[in-house]
């Protein structure tokens, strides 16, 4: 298993779970205070804006994902890049990842990262917990009730929610070989 520190220890709750995806990007911009930059060591500057916030919520939506864009400056600022895609000659995809406890739990973010000639634009990837198991516990379950508006659920390794998220294979590949994730 991957021995680097969290990059963030948050409680959760920051955020609105319920409601429209609209009012949570809305309150996730207030917060985090964009638009601004974060400094990367290897990437350099990546814009932590409003359209990556909107980007990581469409590119699906589970409620530890909610909970981590709390964490997100420090997941960009701190994570490791553990792999690079060229897309094409224009535009490279770097995934950062990282640990960040939420009320405790170990947890496991990957974030892209699409460098251009424009600069470096990001979106939340993927959140799950460091073990892989699909269940939250009892203690997690009670702080982050469960949601009645916002399509949310486990983003786990293994399932087919990532079937709809670009390369599946190479993101289970990445979470797998770093954080030792079984199906």
């Amino acid at each position: 298993m991957w021995t680097q520190a969290p990059v963030a220890s948050i409680a959760g709750h920051a955020f609105p779970t319920e409601g429209r995806h609209g009012e949570l990007v809305a309150a996730v911009s207030q917060k985090l205070a964009t638009p601004r930059e974060i400094k990367h060591p290897n990437l350099g500057i990546v814009h932590l804006t409003r359209q990556g916030i909107k980007s990581s919520v469409a590119h699906g939506l589970s409620r530890l994902k909610v909970e981590c864009f709390e964490a997100l400056p420090e997941i960009l600022a701190n994570g490791v890049l553990v792999a690079v895609e060229t897309k094409d000659a224009h535009v490279q995809a770097a995934f950062l990842a990282a640990k960040v406890l939420i009320g405790g739990a170990e947890c496991v973010t990957v974030a892209l990262v699409k460098r251009s000639e424009s600069g470096n634009w990001y979106y939340l990837h993927e959140v799950t917990f460091a073990d892989g198991t699909r269940s939250m516990g009892p203690a997690l379950k009670k702080q982050m009730p469960r949601e009645p508006s916002m399509t949310c659920s486990g983003s786990l390794v293994g399932t087919n929610q990532l079937a709809n998220q670009g390369k599946h294979g190479a993101m289970r590949s990445i979470l797998q070989r770093i954080f030792s994730v079984k199906n």
